[in-house]
């Protein structure tokens, strides 16, 4: 992650967003999705200044957002995986991500080494963190991401008091980012419900 980069992006686009907490429903190849109105300049700024081998997604849900990254990782030459318990229930929407070379898992991530594998292989990674166990996951993969690596989690509020289900609150992750020498990155996600880390050092050298 480039500095500079991260302040042309914040300098664009800080403030853009709807007022935290209002989730307005997004579309994208007209498949509504539950993101805040405006992200997709976000992620196209993003995705133009930080390149990656590897995204991988949990939670395809009903593939709208996963059609976005797919055609993001056509553009960079990178892999895309994308997981989720329950399949995509339009046929088109599976279709076309498998046209895009989407490697759809149909599998609980929680119970999957494969995963792992992925982030733990060579190249950079991005992995999108959208599901239901959003707190626990990040807890957990923030201790296998490698260097420059990139772990983004939907459905982050900056307000404690929030405790719905679903989302999660900078206390629940902030002693996994101390730990594992993350730092945040990107902070004009935040707008628009997303956390963005990035780790710095591997810490498996400092024994």
């Amino acid at each position: 992650m480039n500095l500079k980069n991260q302040e042309m992006v914040q300098d664009l686009l800080l403030g853009q967003g709807d007022k935290m907490g209002i989730i307005n429903k997004e579309k994208y190849a007209g498949v509504t999705i539950k993101q805040v109105k405006g992200i997709f300049p976000i992620f196209d700024s993003f995705f133009t200044l930080e390149k990656f081998d590897h995204i991988v997604e949990i939670g395809t849900g009903n593939g709208g957002f996963s059609t976005y990254i797919a055609k993001q990782c056509i553009k960079m030459n990178a892999k895309f995986t994308t997981y989720d318990i329950n399949k995509i229930q339009t046929k088109d929407i599976e279709d076309y991500l498998l046209a895009l070379n989407t490697d759809i898992i149909t599998k609980d991530v929680n119970n999957d080494s494969h995963i792992e594998d992925i982030i733990k292989g060579e190249g950079r990674c991005l992995l999108l963190i959208d599901g239901a166990l959003k707190t626990p996951q990040f807890n957990k993969f923030a201790k296998l991401i490698k260097v420059k690596d990139v772990m983004m989690t939907h459905d982050y509020y900056k307000d404690e008091t929030v405790s719905e289900f679903g989302t999660f609150v900078f206390s629940e992750v902030e002693k996994a980012i101390d730990d594992n020498d993350l730092i945040i990155i990107y902070k004009c996600f935040e707008n628009y419900l997303w956390l963005c880390v990035e780790k710095v050092r591997d810490l498996s050298y400092d024994n």
